[in-house]
């Protein structure tokens, strides 16, 4: 008897388990990653697109080397097509907010990621020559008069050569070009990062330093919420932890580091303060019992409330 299964064969895919995928990038041994960060409104166009919502696609491009210089003709991204990007590249994208199917790296959309007024969009490009390749970011937007199946229209586009990016960090910004008249259409600002890999080191873990001390090394003097715990002092004061006192008698004393814990409070003021909760009564300090305590979270109250609060020993 041939099993049900059997008729209907399964396959399986690298690193997917219960429909989801688990795998990790890992280290960078051999490819560089040139990382594109859009945020506080980097698109200044003109009146016409400044009150649209504008799709931004970043397209790594092999540039050739002649006489001169010049970027592939097909490169330039009118079509509807997916450009095919070169070989052993990787382009990822993802937003920065609280929206699980957003915030997580994924492949690049055709048409780009969506940019909505103070997003922060991240595009991470992972390639094992980055020296020859320049970069095309093309916008894309969706025409009020079109219909749900229709694609975005493309309104524009810059180039990012190579030679723009300093060896780590910085911000640039480049002039948007009209896909039709190419005429200036405004500008577009944003923020790189680039991480190489490590030269000349080979990431198999044969050897781990994970666990590996220096017998040199004394190790270092952490105050825990100050001085470490409420004490009183021979004046007869009580230095309680979690305060400014606390931490300025744990720095007199030696402290290398300061370990301490902030919550906010619900008009977004930090506090100095361990739990999530505070515990408050209405009844005298003599009458309280454990079990009449009534908790309320520190997010709920705000500064002025937490400071006519008295503190229960």
């Amino acid at each position: 008897m041939i099993k049900q299964t059997m008729l209907h064969p399964t396959q399986d895919v690298f690193g997917e388990y219960d429909k989801k995928q688990g795998i990790s990038t890992g280290w960078l041994t051999n490819q560089t990653l040139i990382q594109f960060k859009f945020s506080n409104n980097p698109l200044q166009l003109k009146s016409r697109l400044a009150e649209r919502l504008i799709n931004i696609k970043v397209t790594p491009v092999k540039l050739f080397f002649g006489t001169e210089p010049h970027i592939e003709e097909s490169s330039l991204s009118t079509d509807t097509t997916d450009t095919e990007l070169p070989a052993g590249v990787l382009v990822e994208v993802a937003t920065l907010a609280n929206d699980p199917n957003i915030c997580h790296l994924k492949p690049q959309e055709q048409f780009g990621r969506e940019y909505k007024l103070n997003d922060v969009l991240l595009v991470n490009v992972t390639t094992p020559k980055s020296k020859q390749l320049a970069y095309l970011i093309d916008f894309y937007s969706y025409s009020s008069r079109a219909a749900s199946e229709d694609p975005p229209c493309h309104v524009g586009y810059t180039y990012v050569l190579p030679n723009m990016f300093k060896p780590s960090e910085g911000n640039l910004e480049l002039p948007v070009t009209c896909n039709v008249k190419h005429r200036p259409l405004g500008t577009v600002n944003f923020g790189y990062l680039t991480v190489c890999p490590i030269q000349e080191k080979l990431c198999n873990l044969q050897v781990s330093y994970a666990k590996y001390w220096d017998s040199s090394w004394t190790g270092l003097e952490v105050g825990h919420r100050g001085l470490g715990a409420s004490f009183k002092t021979k004046e007869g004061n009580a230095i309680r932890e979690n305060t400014i006192a606390s931490l300025k008698k744990a720095a007199a004393s030696g402290a290398d580091l300061l370990e301490f814990d902030v919550q906010l409070s619900k008009d977004m003021i930090p506090v100095i303060y361990h739990d999530f909760y505070v515990c408050i009564s209405m009844k005298r300090k003599k009458e309280i019992e454990f079990t009449e305590m009534l908790e309320l979270p520190v997010k709920d109250l705000t500064l002025e409330h937490l400071q006519k609060l008295k503190v229960h020993s």
